[in-house]
């Protein structure tokens, strides 16, 4: 650090801060720091953050020492208003004062305003600098209500501070100095604190150096990059995990790691009994419950070991493995026992339990929806080409049998799946692990003699689980989750559930979402919009309402979403305008998504651009004057001009051709056709007459005709393709 420089090191001390928050919260308060003080006129040289369970720390190097000094001009009132018989005025006063200079220094300049030039007063002053220890005081309260948490709490009575967790601790120093700040009643100090068990005591801090503060908690056994811990954890778990194990539980490592200040993994044991549990029941009460890596046996093909690895927030103690273990233990104890107990009740004798578990106040128990669910799985298996448009659900009252033949019609898959996919909710593993939901009913639906096919559509009727979640592999799992999905998000809407700003309690927009993902991912050739109006019409009156307005607000939702997650997956915003404005069914996912790519493709064709812009001033012209137009208006026989009769031949020319590319989805060769056909003669067609032609003439009937012309050059390629209109390439 030089002597023209400073560093501030900021570290704010709280109770145990959730780990799900730590990254977040981390990089929010680093970004606040770093804009603060560059819009204070302080950039730092280099800005370098940490966070462990107990602190968030920043530290910003090379700062100025003071601010520079900023010369500031305004222009005052107008020399009229400024002076009277030679003499400043109160105004001109009033202007000298708020710039702090005396009258006789303000200037009269001329300055145009609109088509006025004027005399004006002027001034300018020279507004010193402040120091940087000033600054930072002021700004360190605004920094720390700017960390973005989820969720936050108010400890402090009668102050509106939140935080994650209390704060406890201010460290704020600049150089050797502590920034004279407060927030939450929490005074900053010089400080801080090591490992709340090894270290306990204050740490005093001479100065803001990085080097020092990481050094000085180092050796009070706290590391304070999350990245270093995690590299430590990765490294200590290897060796029991190998290299795809250690891929499989990232997700575990990282939370572990914002879990503790100095880590160390150790491995303990359970009762090997305890392996007669579904593997995926032993790892959730390892991993959801107590945060422990199962591990596998050593040449036993991937069989679970009885043994698990552990992270502590301390050196080895027998003690803590001991503890771990017990706590396991009493965990899978639990869960053997109510795995057996579970077994001695069918599934298919529970769907009346449903009866206790409800779904949404308006509408009812999950029973009671299990009809609507039966009958959208069906529907959405017809629209998929998966069953004949004449299949038929059997009906409700058909008796579940624990002996149906393997193999048999799709129709009775679904119809047994939907009636047992929920089921699982009134087992006791499920109520002791709600993440198994689905995973025991399909467990449950084995061991008690059902189909594969129908075991496995009721574990698939839940996917995907999160965004970027496995996705439905079997036809009937991919029908019934979309059944299930849009029967949730039909009824959220028609009783004022749906998405609101950051509420959304019946997740829609993770439903939505996952149709989406499922139609496209998985190539089903299907529109969203038949599946929504039969979700809608499945609906009991009472709740309905308008069925039609209910219908249009759930499929603009649908649009708004799949035109986000096209744009996020690379598509320009006016494309995708294009490409969901037009199209056989825009509701198709997949067919709207090969248009996009169609679309993208023709888009770098060399003058296809300029057939862009042509189509656009079809749709300027016939949106202002076309109303009550309708294309089939066209009298090919009174055509008079070269230009617009050249146009007609060219668009009847291609138009059997364009529709065939359209119909087989060859959307580049359909696009490239209509160019090849339309691009010259559209061009000469808006040419300044006479080489062109005045589409808005006196005659109503030219002018009706030649109307008539355009719109049927654009819904030419807009019925089924993408409405060029909207299309066109930013500048």
């Amino acid at each position: 650090m030089s002597e023209q420089t400073v560093d501030l090191l900021l570290e704010l001390g709280a109770e145990e801060i959730p780990a799900r928050f730590l990254a977040d919260a981390e990089a929010g308060l680093a970004r606040a720091v770093e804009e603060g003080l560059r819009a204070a006129g302080l950039a730092p040289a280099t800005l370098r953050s940490g966070a462990t369970p107990r602190r968030l720390a920043v530290w910003a190097g090379g700062l100025p020492r003071r601010q520079a000094d900023q010369a500031e001009e305004r222009t005052g009132p107008a020399e009229a208003a400024a002076y009277a018989g030679g003499a400043p005025t109160q105004a001109a006063l009033k202007f000298a004062e708020s710039m702090g200079v005396p009258v006789d220094a303000l200037e009269l300049r001329e300055v145009t305003k609109g088509k006025k030039t004027a005399r004006y007063l002027w001034a300018r002053r020279v507004v010193p600098g402040r120091p940087t220890l000033e600054v930072v005081a002021e700004l360190l309260p605004r920094w720390i209500e700017a960390i973005p948490w989820k969720k936050s709490m108010r400890w402090v009575p009668g102050s509106k501070a939140r935080f994650a967790r209390p704060l406890r601790r201010i460290v704020a120093l600049l150089g050797g100095e502590v920034v004279p700040a407060a927030w939450a009643g929490v005074t900053a100090g010089r400080a801080t604190q090591g490992h709340r068990f090894l270290a306990p005591d204050a740490l005093e801090l001479a100065d803001a150096s990085w080097e020092a503060y990481v050094a000085r908690l180092r050796a009070a056994h706290v590391v304070v990059d999350p990245a270093a811990r995690r590299a430590a954890i990765e490294d200590a778990l290897s060796p029991h995990l190998g290299p795809a194990g250690l891929e499989r539980r990232r997700a575990l490592v990282d939370e572990v790691a914002g879990l503790v200040e100095e880590p160390l993994v150790d491995v303990g044991a359970f009762d090997p009994r305890y392996l007669r549990l579904p593997r995926i029941v032993i790892e959730e009460a390892m991993t959801g419950h107590q945060r422990f890596f199962p591990l596998e046996a050593p040449g036993a093909g991937g069989a679970l070991a009885p043994r698990f690895a552990y992270v502590a927030n301390r050196p080895f103690d027998p003690v803590i493995r001991q503890g771990n273990e017990r706590v396991l233990a009493a965990r899978l104890d639990d869960a053997l026992f109510f795995f057996e107990l579970d077994q001695k009740t069918p599934l298919d004798q529970r769907i009346d339990r449903l009866d206790e578990v409800v779904f949404m106040q308006e509408l009812g128990s999950y029973k009671a929806r299990i009809a609507r669910v039966d009958g959208l799985a069906l529907e959405a298996a017809k629209a998929a080409g998966f069953a004949p448009e004449d299949a038929e659900s059997p009906r409700s009252g058909t008796r579940i049998t624990r002996s149906l033949p393997r193999g048999g019609a799709l129709p009775l898959h679904l119809h047994l799946a939907a009636q047992l996919a929920r089921t699982d909710l009134t087992t006791e593993v499920v109520q002791e692990m709600p993440a198994l939901q689905g995973e025991m009913g399909a467990i449950y639906a084995r061991l008690q003699g059902q189909p594969d096919e129908v075991a496995d559509a009721i574990r698939e009727a839940w996917l995907p689980r999160g965004e970027g979640g496995a996705l439905p592999e079997t036809r009937a799992g991919m029908c019934l989750a979309l059944a299930d999905r849009l029967d949730t998000i039909v009824c959220a809407f028609a009783t004022g559930r749906a998405p609101t700003g950051s509420k959304d309690p019946f997740m829609v927009r993770r439903s939505v979402l996952g149709v989406l993902r499922i139609l496209r991912e998985r190539g089903l050739d299907l529109g969203y919009g038949r599946l929504v109006r039969a979700a809608v019409a499945a609906l009991p009156d009472g709740v309905a309402g308008d069925r039609a307005a209910l219908e249009r607000q759930a499929l603009d939702y649908f649009r708004e979403r799949l035109a986000v997650m096209m744009v996020e997956g690379g598509g320009r915003h006016e494309l995708v305008r294009a490409v969901l404005g037009a199209g056989r069914d825009p509701t198709n996912v997949l067919d709207a998504w090969a248009r996009l790519d169609a679309l993208q493709t023709l888009g770098d064709d060399p003058g296809f651009g300029r057939l862009f812009e042509l189509v656009e001033r079809t749709r300027n012209i016939t949106q202002k004057n076309a109303q009550g137009v309708d294309a089939g208006d066209v009298d090919a026989g009174a055509l008079e001009h070269p230009a617009e009769r050249a146009l007609w031949a060219a668009l009847e020319g291609c138009r059997d051709d364009v529709r065939g590319h359209v119909a087989a989805r060859r959307y580049v060769e359909a696009g490239r056709a209509y160019a090849a056909a339309l691009a010259g003669p559209v061009h000469t067609f808006f040419e300044p007459a006479p080489a062109g032609v005045f589409v808005m003439d006196e005659d109503a009937r030219r002018r009706t005709n030649r109307l008539a012309l355009l719109l049927q050059v654009r819904a030419l390629l807009a019925e089924g393709f993408a409405d060029l209109a909207e299309a066109r390439p930013a500048k």
